[in-house]
């Protein structure tokens, strides 16, 4: 997987993992923040949002960028990590 920005659109893939985290797949996702550890994002789906905080390790498995151009999108942007850690 290349760079990683804030505000980078990705999409959510189907498996297990996200599953259990109840996100569904082919859901847009959002970066909203990153550090050594971790990539937060902010999952739309079911009009609502999943905000979670999940480990650099388990993101390319589980998100893909999405296709297309996608313009980022700095609302989502976070100065924070989320608090919700994905299982």
């Amino acid at each position: 997987m290349g760079t990683i920005n804030p505000g980078q659109k990705f999409v959510s893939r189907g498996t297990d993992r996200n599953r259990i985290n109840s996100i569904l797949p082919g859901k847009d996702s959002w970066v909203a923040h990153m550090d050594a550890d971790s990539i937060s994002v902010t999952v739309v789906q079911s009009g609502g949002y999943i905000k979670l905080r999940v480990p650099r390790d388990a993101f390319g498995s589980n998100f893909e960028a999405a296709p297309g151009f996608s313009p980022a999108n700095l609302g989502y942007k976070s100065p924070v990590p989320f608090t919700r850690t994905y299982i």
